[in-house]
């Protein structure tokens, strides 16, 4: 069974339906939460803030599962919505592991390893001396 892969434009609106979707789900819980539209409760953002956060996640939705699905990866329009389903966390996911990431690598290092040093020998008694063939250790040709 093969399956041909979405376009763009099926992904998108797949992608849409999905961030639809979840933006409902939202509202609804907003409505049994506050009683009244959220944007009427004098401790939440206007209507103006609320709509303008709704389109950009409708749009992040979208976008998300448009640019998969341009690269054909998107099979199904389950796939494309579960895209637009899960795209603000997908984005923030992503997002927070480009944070971690240091700006600028970091200068080569020409040693990886401390240098190695050498440790002195014990000192010798004053009636001990070296045996004959034994050489200094820090003696150097």
């Amino acid at each position: 069974m093969s399956f041909e892969p979405l376009s763009t434009m099926e992904s998108a609106l797949w992608g849409l339906l999905g961030s639809f979707i979840v933006e409902a789900l939202e509202l609804g819980a907003a409505l049994r939460r506050a009683k009244t539209l959220p944007w009427k409760r004098p401790d939440e953002p206007g209507l103006p803030a609320y709509l303008a956060s709704v389109v950009l996640r409708l749009a992040a939705g979208a976008g998300l599962a448009a640019l998969i699905g341009a690269d054909g990866q998107l099979a199904s329009p389950f796939a494309a919505g579960l895209l637009g389903i899960t795209a603000p966390l997908l984005i923030e996911k992503i997002l927070r592991q480009v944070d971690t990431v240091p700006a600028e690598p970091p200068a080569p290092n020409r040693r990886s390893t401390p240098p190695l040093t050498r440790s002195a020998p014990p000192p010798l008694a004053k009636d001990q001396t070296l045996a004959p063939g034994d050489s200094d250790p820090f003696d150097v040709d």
